[in-house]
């Protein structure tokens, strides 16, 4: 039970700190992060399915 007492207080603190949504930065200015590009888990899985799919596809035309 104490398990989820500390998983329950963890996933509360950080609900709230999303909920303040940066409410207590007091700097003036913050910098801007430089802009990377993201791929997610999905997206990833699907591109690179869709890369093998080309590829046997190319693979079977060439071997025929």
């Amino acid at each position: 039970m104490k398990i989820r007492g500390a998983t329950a207080l963890l996933i509360c603190l950080m609900t709230i700190n999303q909920a303040f949504a940066g409410f207590f930065n007091f700097t003036p200015n913050p910098p801007t992060p430089p802009a990377v590009p993201e791929f997610d888990g999905p997206s990833a899985i699907a591109a690179i399915a869709l890369l093998v799919g080309v590829v046997a596809i190319l693979y079977q035309k060439v071997r025929k």
